[in-house]
C-alpha cells in the first residue's frame, strides 16, 4: 500500500493527515503525480467554495491576506498553498482543511 501524506506544521506540532492509500502496484502515478494531483484537488476545490460563497479573488485575498495574485494560482493549479496559506484560507472560506481537500469521511 502507498499512502500520502499531508504533514502540517503548527506552532512545533506536527499534524499528519492521509489523504488517500493506494495500493503498491499502480504504475504511473509515482510521487510527482501524487503531488500533482494533490493541486489540483486543492486548487479546484477553492475555486469551487469560493465561488459558491459568492466571494470575488479580491474578497478572498483581503479575507485571508493572500495576495490575490497567488490566490489564482492555486486555482489555476500550477502551486499549491504551503500549511500556513491552506490554514488561512481555510478560516476565510469558514471551512476545515480537510473540506478543503475534498475528504469523505465514512
Amino acid at each position: 500500500m502507498m499512502a500520502m501524506f499531508l504533514c502540517i506544521s503548527i506552532k512545533k506540532h506536527a499534524i499528519y493527515v492521509l489523504l488517500y492509500a493506494l495500493p503498491k502496484d499502480i504504475k504511473g502515478i509515482g510521487k510527482n503525480g501524487m503531488q500533482n494531483q494533490l493541486t489540483i484537488i486543492i486548487g479546484t476545490t477553492m475555486k469551487k467554495l469560493r465561488q459558491d460563497r459568492n466571494l470575488t479573488l479580491e474578497q478572498l485575498s483581503v479575507a485571508s491576506g493572500i495576495d490575490k495574485d497567488r490566490l489564482e494560482i492555486f486555482e489555476s493549479c500550477k502551486e499549491r498553498p504551503d500549511a500556513e496559506e491552506l490554514l488561512d484560507i481555510c478560516k476565510a472560506l469558514d471551512i476545515s482543511i480537510s473540506d478543503l481537500l475534498d475528504v469523505k469521511s465514512n
